[in-house]
């Protein structure tokens, strides 16, 4: 998941709220307890949101609390407020009497797209099943584009725990571009590195081009542009050739 066309993504995370703690604005959040999962993208997401309202970390309470016990936290009011990605927000969302999703993405200082990865060494000695996978993988994101509803029942043999009602919520809550583009690159170099590094996950700099290889996303555009004819295009200016 992610947008090729867009310098910032957070799309997948969502702040939400208990009734009882009458929150009607982010600015609401100050003083507030919120509930999160602490050093993950949920928390860059939530600063990220701080920051753009004029808000600092200390302006609010941040409580550690791991994914599965976040919508028991906000039942019970352990919490006035959460920030998750899916499907735990839409389970807080739907299952939490009173609550609502105060925010959904929005946080322009936030990149944190899904990827998938490989080694080099796959790279030489199977490059003709990565084609074949390419292909595969760019024909099932069209088809989850077009069958949310359809998508989610899939989704539901292989996510244990969650009911279908709320994994049609959170289908709806990513946007399927499994597209690299030149701006890929750029913006983890200017947003997702440098936060890294200041969080001390990362111990020096790096060049997130130097492991981006589009060869295998380009195949699959040249060979079946039907898959992506739904899409926007990309820029010139941004696009691999």
């Amino acid at each position: 998941h992610g947008d090729a066309l867009r310098d910032n993504y957070a799309d997948n995370n969502s702040i939400i709220v208990r009734g009882a703690a009458n929150i009607a604005d982010i600015r609401g959040l100050r003083g507030k307890r919120i509930g999160l999962p602490r050093g993950t993208g949920a928390e860059g997401y939530l600063l990220g949101i701080l920051s753009q309202n004029g808000m600092s970390p200390s302006d609010v309470t941040l409580i550690n609390i791991g994914p599965p016990n976040l919508v028991t936290g906000l039942r019970q009011g352990d919490v006035d407020a959460i920030a998750m990605w899916e499907p735990v927000a839409s389970a807080a969302e739907l299952r939490v009497p009173g609550a609502s999703r105060l925010l959904a993405g929005g946080c322009n200082s936030c990149y944190d797209p899904g990827t998938v990865l490989t080694a080099r060494s796959v790279i030489a000695q199977n490059a003709e099943a990565l084609r074949r996978f390419w292909l595969a993988f760019a024909e099932s994101e069209q088809w989850v584009r077009q069958n949310f509803d359809a998508a989610a029942e899939i989704n539901m043999r292989w996510i244990q725990g969650v009911d279908l009602d709320i994994m049609k919520s959170a289908i709806r809550r990513s946007r399927y571009d499994p597209r690299v583009s030149r701006l890929t690159g750029a913006t983890y170099n200017a947003r997702t590195i440098p936060a890294l590094l200041a969080d001390r996950r990362l111990p020096r700099t790096v060049d997130a081009n130097t492991a981006i290889d589009p060869q295998f996303y380009l195949h699959a555009q040249r060979t079946a542009p039907q898959f992506f004819a739904d899409l926007p295009p990309i820029p010139e200016a941004q696009r691999f050739q």
